[in-house]
């Protein structure tokens, strides 16, 4: 029902995502040929915002976009989506944020020119303030500047509302003390490695990596192990592991995202954790499916039939 589902406001990237599919990576001062071109509508802020409306949230979305073609694709596609973008400003004399994407075999390579991403400054969260009023979570990540996250960390604590900082790409810089403020993080094992500065290969490994980030302040560290499943490390609380679901992977590109948002919507929504995992591991398995990063994203519907084909699955095996 539509009164219960919980509201999300996602402060984040919007970018147009130029992908490309090749039987091979190129290498340096080679050419390969490609076998197909598309624009897709991309951007972690936006992937996980249209992802968490798919899902069942209410969602509103705070950004920039750039004064071009790109742009105004994109504030039509999002809207069409549903989302409410009263806080997503148009930049003039400013490029929209593109991601160039390569896939082969199911993997990708990115790179990612911020554009308007990086002019979103922490004087447009403070003008849109009153969007953190009464949200059940805020959802960050690591394609704006560090301080605009940090004054959304603030504002979100000013008004209650449960913090998940999802640290992709792993950060760079020195990282603002808001950030070890936040209520759960979700890194895969990579970014923790970045962050920590600690080995993360093994479940161990991160156990004690996690560790850290408990020391610090951060209550939940949910780790992404991609093919492996996920990993909930809470503090002064036994682990709780959920296996990834056996899929044919397509394209990766934003597998993650899906998971991030499933798992915000499932949280917000105060399920059991060991649901919220299974939940956010499918969404992102079904994301790994299908190509592009927005296009690819499941709804509920396709996650809680997929769940269900599992279970029954399961049952069959056990009788």
């Amino acid at each position: 029902m539509n009164h219960s589902r919980p509201r999300l406001l996602i402060v984040g990237s919007l970018n147009m995502d130029l992908v490309v599919q090749t039987a091979l990576w190129p290498q340096p001062g080679q050419t390969v040929a490609g076998t197909q071109f598309q624009t897709i509508p991309g951007g972690k802020g936006a992937n996980q915002a249209v992802a968490a409306a798919r899902l069942g949230g209410q969602v509103s979305l705070l950004g920039r976009l750039g004064d071009d073609v790109f742009g105004e694709s994109l504030s039509q596609h999002l809207a069409e989506e549903g989302l409410s973008l009263e806080g997503v400003q148009r930049t003039e004399h400013c490029e929209t944020g593109v991601a160039v994407i390569t896939v082969q075999g199911g993997e990708n390579t990115i790179v990612v020119v911020p554009g308007a991403n990086g002019r979103l400054q922490p004087d447009d969260i403070q003008q849109h303030a009153s969007r953190f009023q009464d949200v059940a979570c805020v959802l960050l990540q690591n394609e704006i500047p560090l301080e605009t996250s940090a004054a959304a960390i603030r504002l979100a604590r000013q008004h209650g509302a449960k913090v998940i900082w999802d640290p992709a790409p792993a950060p760079q810089a020195e990282l603002p003390d808001e950030f070890w403020r936040v209520d759960l993080i979700t890194p895969n094992q990579s970014e923790l490695a970045e962050l920590t500065g600690k080995p993360t290969q093994t479940l161990e490994e991160a156990r004690r990596a996690a560790d850290l980030f408990h020391q610090k302040g951060v209550p939940i560290v949910v780790l992404k192990l991609g093919a492996q499943g996920a990993l909930w490390l809470e503090q002064d609380a036994p682990p709780v592991f959920q296996p990834a679901f056996p899929i044919k992977a397509i394209d990766s590109t934003a597998a993650g995202d899906a998971f991030t948002a499933a798992l915000a919507v499932k949280w917000a929504e105060r399920a059991a954790i060991s649901e919220i995992l299974a939940f956010a591991c499918a969404a992102g398995g079904l994301a790994a499916t299908r190509l592009g990063a927005q296009s690819s994203l499941p709804t509920r519907y396709d996650v809680e039939q997929f769940l269900r084909a599992v279970a029954l699955r399961s049952e069959s095996n056990r009788g």
